[in-house]
């Protein structure tokens, strides 16, 4: 128990962490203005200081994340599954990570004025590692996919179009290295999963880049802080992803 509360306050910090760099950004002036000049090296502070902590993080819980258990094995996933297990268990994941969706899409909304999903990307990343994981690419496309449309209805989220392609550019690739990776009968290495997870984790960050260049016409300096930022948090992201599917594979939720 003492390992997983001292994990849980490692993803907090890096959590508190990312709303010091929303007070940074307001205390300069940034947020919601956009200044024609802004001082460079300044904007790099709060990034070593993520940089920082996540180096600290490592060095005191580096010994629990080498010691985290394997995913069991939870047998061979189809890449394309059709039974209805799969499509029901699917859908109620993607209903799961919407409800999520439902308050993190706020908090994001109320602290970048929605430009950047920062809270969704960890989130995100975390349910999309969840359905690629157990349900190839049947999952992926279902998790991936309902949730935009209900932010579009919704309007929790003025970058709500582009959550269709964030959500794919995880999930897709997922699905298929977790798929080669699985090897039928052996459980899943922590090291494996996040190698994977947090790579495809950080690609959700492409559409949202080419909105902040091409449409919104951000200031380079907040294209480059906000970009930084989207990517670290896929990082836990692929954690919490990792302890649900762990979780899951333990108790036959959803999969037996």
């Amino acid at each position: 128990m003492r390992r997983y509360t001292q994990i849980a306050i490692a993803i907090i910090a890096i959590i508190i962490a990312s709303f010091a760099i929303y007070i940074y950004l307001f205390a300069e002036g940034v947020i919601p203005a956009k200044p024609d000049i802004l001082d460079l090296p300044g904007w790099f502070v709060p990034i070593i200081l993520v940089i920082i902590l996540l180096l600290l993080g490592y060095y005191y819980f580096g010994d629990y994340l080498r010691k985290m258990e394997p995913i069991p094995d939870w047998g061979e996933t189809e890449l394309w599954p059709t039974d209805t297990r799969s499509i029901v268990s699917s859908v109620l994941l993607a209903i799961a990570f919407t409800a999520n969706m439902q308050i993190t899409e706020r908090v994001d909304a109320a602290t970048t004025g929605g430009m950047l999903m920062w809270l969704g990307i960890c989130f995100a990343t975390a349910w999309m590692l969840v359905g690629s994981t157990f349900f190839g690419l049947t999952g992926a496309l279902l998790v991936a996919n309902i949730n935009p449309i209900i932010a579009i209805l919704t309007a929790t989220a003025p970058l709500a179009p582009s959550f269709f392609l964030a959500n794919m550019l995880i999930s897709v690739p997922a699905a298929l290295l977790l798929k080669q990776y699985k090897q039928p009968g052996e459980p899943m290495s922590y090291r494996t999963f996040m190698t994977i997870g947090i790579p495809c984790g950080m690609l959700s960050v492409i559409p949202l880049f080419t909105i902040w260049v091409l449409l919104v016409d951000l200031a380079a300096d907040l294209i480059l802080v906000y970009t930084v930022w989207g990517v670290l948090m896929a990082i836990p992201g692929a954690f919490i992803g990792y302890l649900l599917c762990r979780s899951i594979a333990k108790s036959g939720v959803l999969i037996t």
